[in-house]
């Protein structure tokens, strides 16, 4: 068989050019076309993966921004019920307080009304006592009871007395009662006895002193009388009453 080399040699050149035309117009497009398509999916992948970094980010971030957000909300609940209780407190303490200044009111307004009955019975009962005193002093004021008071004031005033320079003024004796010639001399003779330099001696009766005596010599004065003596009986039974109801309380 013979072998047709011009034919051979034709379609070596057809495949050549066959090949050469397919990677030209074919596979070098193809391939182009699949490296582009590579490259855009890489690219998209790229991007897919940025954004899915980005969508964790902010995920992340909502889930901070929650927490911040409940640990605000818990504090703030917090707060709330703390100052709730401190103005329970507060308004515990004041309504505590108000009470107190209640009572400390109605103590003292009761205090007063106590001390107003109390000084009220007192006035009454010394009142009484000493109207009694009076009474029963007067009934008995005679000629006997006019010298103990003469003997007891003249004792009473004693040292005081003869100790006291009278040469350059008066003595004077002020009874509130009218005495006989027996307490004249009785008188006399005690002033004789104080006041030996003092040749003026001056006895008077003044009313107003009722069964008193007063005695004025140079600087100095004594006096008694049966007013003062039963005024210090009414303070002393004054003194017993309250310090008695001070006891019972």
């Amino acid at each position: 068989m013979l072998i047709d080399w011009f034919t051979v040699a034709a379609q070596a050149v057809n495949f050549f050019v066959l090949v050469w035309l397919l990677q030209k117009f074919l596979y070098g497009p193809v391939v182009r076309a699949m490296r582009e398509r590579r490259e855009k999916m890489q690219g998209e992948m790229e991007a897919a993966r940025a954004e899915k970094e980005k969508a964790q980010e902010l995920r992340q971030g909502l889930e901070d921004k929650r927490e911040e957000l409940d640990r605000e909300a818990a504090s703030r609940m917090e707060q709330a019920r703390q100052d709730a209780e401190k103005w329970r407190e507060n308004a515990i303490e004041e309504a505590r307080k108000e009470v107190e200044k209640r009572r400390e009111q109605w103590l003292d307004a009761l205090e007063k009304e106590k001390a107003s009955v109390s000084g009220t019975i007192k006035k009454r009962v010394s009142s009484e006592v000493t109207h009694l005193s009076r009474k029963v002093l007067g009934d008995l004021a005679d000629s006997d009871f006019e010298q103990t008071v003469l003997t007891g004031f003249f004792t009473r005033v004693g040292d005081d007395a003869r100790a006291v320079d009278c040469s350059q003024s008066d003595v004077v004796l002020r009874t509130g009662f009218e005495h006989s010639d027996g307490h004249r001399d009785f008188i006399d003779k005690r002033l004789a006895d104080f006041f030996p330099d003092c040749s003026e001696k001056v006895v008077e009766v003044n009313p107003v002193l009722g069964f008193g005596v007063e005695l004025v010599a140079g600087d100095r004065k004594w006096e008694w009388n049966l007013s003062s003596y039963l005024d210090d009986i009414e303070r002393n039974i004054l003194d017993e009453l309250a310090s008695g109801i001070s006891g019972g309380n």
